[in-house]
């Protein structure tokens, strides 16, 4: 290698783990709709119950890891790169 000739590497690498949760919550209503009820001066309201309810939990775990390596030469004549990249 002459003197005015350099090579580099620039290696990186990233590992990611991430926690995803997700929750819904799904019901169906049964009742009928009645007029409020009063007794002795109070008014009562009829409560309407949830015939079907459902919460659906998901708890998903994201595991990620890339890399990549750059490698640079250049001297007086040329420069060149060469980029590899993995995933």
């Amino acid at each position: 290698m002459l003197s005015s000739e350099k090579m580099h590497e620039l290696p990186d690498a990233t590992n990611e783990d991430k926690a995803l949760p997700s929750q819904q919550f799904n019901a169906t209503y049964a009742g009928v709709t009645l007029q409020p009820i009063p007794f002795n001066g109070v008014v009562y309201y009829p409560a309407i119950y949830a015939g079907n309810a459902r919460l659906a939990m998901d708890d998903l775990d994201r595991k990620k890891s890339s890399g990549s390596v750059v490698f640079d030469y250049e001297s007086d004549i040329v420069d060149l790169k060469f980029f590899i990249y993995e995933y």
